[in-house]
């Protein structure tokens, strides 16, 4: 495996920690927490830490919020959308090149051409910023090559 296979398991993994852990736990928590309130003599007779279940809660949701803000910043560096960029991290981000998603659309922005630098794929929040590695290997030099082979060819009108 090469270096860019792992950051997309990790990422994969993360995104399932996500919808398959973290997500359940924060509504099962909080389908307890109100049966207690509503019922808080089973609070004694199940023997339950209402202090326990609030902290677990607690740490859920702060993981959850700093994932989501992880994926959110991957996604403004990427130029792509947030349910795009998640179905891109839950398929492992194999094979996977930035931007390849703006190469079937027309590259102008206000009037000139649109440049992606995969050196430099980064965004900010507040006054942090935050800076993508991508490495290409030979897997995805493939699947680029096979994004760019699809493109139609443009007439340049000053050329004749």
């Amino acid at each position: 495996m090469q270096k860019m296979d792992v950051v997309g398991f990790r990422r994969l993994r993360t995104s399932s920690q996500l919808t398959f852990e973290s997500f359940p736990q924060i509504c099962i928590q909080l389908y307890i927490l109100n049966y207690l309130r509503n019922y808080p003599e089973e609070l004694v007779a199940l023997d339950i830490s209402i202090d326990a279940i609030m902290l677990s809660l607690l740490l859920a949701v702060a993981h959850t919020m700093i994932e989501l803000v992880f994926i959110f910043l991957e996604k403004i560096a990427n130029k792509t959308s947030f349910m795009h960029y998640a179905i891109i991290c839950f398929n492992g981000r194999f094979d996977w090149v930035p931007f390849t998603n703006h190469f079937s659309q027309k590259n102008k922005d206000q009037g000139g051409e649109r440049f992606f630098n995969y050196d430099d794929i980064s965004s900010k929040l507040c006054c942090i910023n935050f800076q993508l590695n991508y490495l290409f290997t030979d897997d995805t030099i493939l699947s680029l090559t096979r994004y760019l082979t699809l493109l139609p060819l443009e007439n340049n009108p000053t050329k004749r």
